[in-house]
């Protein structure tokens, strides 16, 4: 006769783990989201300190014109990724840059640097500018 283990107590244990890595997942708000939905993450979270928008393109991209009230770091400087490690975990962030490459790179760096709070605005100031004002 073979002998033949209780499976439940295993069982339990990997449907709980199951739910604490939804959990874990569910906390943290990772998410690639276009032009209309930033703007009404813009929209509702105006006046919230805990609110940034980072611009990840150069200077002189930033100039020609960027969303209101963001924050301007240059994806190509040296010390970018310092800076980004320097920044806020606790706070929400919605990035951006041209067309969307420079921004889901920094998405993916802020990710393993363990924000829980970001957006990638899919497509970039490109797709912003079709519909929603630049600064100047």
């Amino acid at each position: 006769m073979m002998y033949r283990r209780n499976r439940a107590p295993m069982i339990t244990i990997l449907v709980l783990l199951f739910v604490l890595a939804s959990t874990v997942t569910l906390m943290a708000k990772m998410k690639n989201i276009n032009t209309r939905k930033a703007y009404e993450l813009i929209d509702e979270r105006d006046g919230d300190s805990d609110f940034v928008i980072l611009d990840v393109r150069t200077p002189k991209e930033f100039a020609e014109g960027y969303v209101e009230n963001a924050v301007n770091i240059d994806f190509y400087e040296d010390v970018f990724p310092d800076e980004l490690d320097g920044l806020d975990r606790d706070k929400t962030y919605l990035i951006y840059c041209r067309s969307g490459s420079r921004s889901g790179k920094t998405f993916k760096m802020m990710e393993n640097l363990g924000f829980k709070d970001v957006y990638n605005m899919k497509g970039g100031i490109e797709s912003w500018r079709a519909d929603y004002p630049l600064v100047r």
